[in-house]
């Protein structure tokens, strides 16, 4: 189920067999209208910085473009051979970005409908999509457990970040752009402090502990000896090893530097 909003209205899909988009008067809760085009299940919609259109994506592997004002498909968009799971608006108004099971990453020209360029680089479904405020950087989240950094003008990966043991099945940007969230199919939420350098882990569900090592880089150990490190990733680690390559000189009493926590 997907929800956005715009000054007077709530626009929502969810897994319905009426396989509507449905917009709500949020003043009243009374029902504005349906949008009925798509042949399977919505997954997602999003809303123009203008309030004037709705983007979704299905479960028929397309994304459609909608009029809010008059409840009309404006147009459809085809290119995944996956269903869409997730679709963002840039902040001007002008790209769509998709997400979809076929593991790429579409962005379109909203007002042609023409494809831009595909991003690759995830090897499983891609499950959310959301771009900074500045509209030059997206982030994705996907079922091989990664968040990805995409230039949205190259189309190139900037980075990768790890934290997650499970599918990366939603993520969202702060709007001072600086910090992330991921969260999985499993439960856990990954808080991430953006920099134009790398990223720190600022907050996880799971319990856990942060290090600060001497040179500089930064791991995060949870109960059952799994840890994230910004330098070598995801993995897990036997207790002998963590005392082996992480003794208590090194990492003197494992506390949380920088009043960052871990919760």
């Amino acid at each position: 189920m997907s929800d956005f909003f715009t000054r007077s209205a709530l626009i929502s899909c969810a897994k319905n067999l009426d396989l509507s988009i449905k917009l709500w008067d949020i003043a009243t809760g009374k029902e504005i209208r349906s949008l009925i085009g798509h042949a399977s299940l919505v997954e997602s919609v999003a809303i123009s910085p203008d309030g004037k259109t709705v983007v979704s994506g299905g479960m028929d592997k397309s994304i459609k473009l909608w009029d809010i004002a008059t409840g009309k498909e404006i147009r459809s968009l085809i290119g995944h051979s996956g269903f869409v799971s997730s679709v963002a608006i840039s902040p001007d108004g002008k790209t769509v970005v998709s997400g979809g099971m076929d593991s790429f990453i579409k962005l379109w020209d909203m007002k042609t409908g023409k494809e831009i360029r595909s991003l690759i680089g995830h090897s499983a479904n891609v499950s959310s999509v959301a771009i900074f405020p500045d509209g030059k950087t997206l982030a994705s989240g996907s079922g091989d457990n990664s968040i990805k950094l995409w230039d949205m003008k190259t189309g190139k990966e900037i980075r990768s970040l790890a934290g997650h043991s499970a599918n990366v099945s939603s993520v969202s940007i702060t709007p001072d752009g600086k910090t992330l969230a991921g969260g999985t199919g499993s439960g856990s939420c990954l808080l991430v402090e953006i920099a134009s350098k790398g990223e720190k882990i600022i907050g996880l569900r799971q319990k856990a502990t942060l290090w600060h090592l001497p040179d500089g880089q930064w791991a995060a150990l949870d109960a059952s000896n799994h840890y994230v490190c910004s330098k070598q990733g995801r993995a897990y680690i036997s207790f002998a090893d963590r005392l082996a390559n992480y003794p208590a000189a090194v990492v003197p009493e494992l506390e949380m530097p920088n009043g960052l926590s871990i919760i």
